[in-house]
């Protein structure tokens, strides 16, 4: 079973973003796992908790600062169950690369790293500025991160990753 927060800040790909956040609860469902989507910029909020099946897709709002990337892995990682070593998990970032490190995002993706959890930071267009993930990967468009987040799902519940 695998377990994925979310936190997304890319206000040009808003759109798309709730189209992510549906098609990906859905497959995670599939696989009997947790998606927890939150939004940072100007503040965070709560975009989905995982609870339920979306049943419609989400007006995600992003966009302005960044200053609360930390805080929105943070929310997202408190509705899972991210000490549980016996199923693959994971915390996905998408920016658009704008997100400078705050000693307290540093701190939240050390200590998921340090119990085996990593963070792959999803950035469009451009490399992320200073964020110390476990990866970093630059994609084209919104739509590439279903990709990226399907292939590293796929290599988690398959052992290779």
């Amino acid at each position: 079973v695998q377990t994925c927060a979310l936190p997304i800040s890319m206000s040009g790909s808003r759109g798309l973003l709730g189209v992510l956040a549906w098609c990906l609860d859905h497959a995670f469902r599939q696989i009997d796992g947790k998606l927890v989507v939150t939004a940072f910029g100007n503040g965070i909020g709560m975009v989905h908790n995982g609870s339920r099946a979306l049943k419609r897709v989400p007006d995600i709002r992003t966009g302005g600062g960044t200053a609360y990337g930390a805080e929105a892995i943070t929310l997202g990682a408190g509705h899972l169950q991210l000490e549980d070593q016996l199923r693959p998990r994971a915390i996905y970032v998408l920016s658009d690369g704008g997100w400078i490190d705050t000693a307290s995002g540093v701190a939240q993706i050390t200590r998921y790293a340090e119990i085996g959890v990593p963070t792959i930071h999803l950035s469009i267009g451009v490399e992320p500025l200073g964020l110390q993930a476990s990866e970093l990967v630059v994609i084209t468009d919104a739509d590439q991160a279903a990709f990226e987040i399907a292939d590293r799902t796929a290599a988690a519940l398959s052992g290779r990753r």
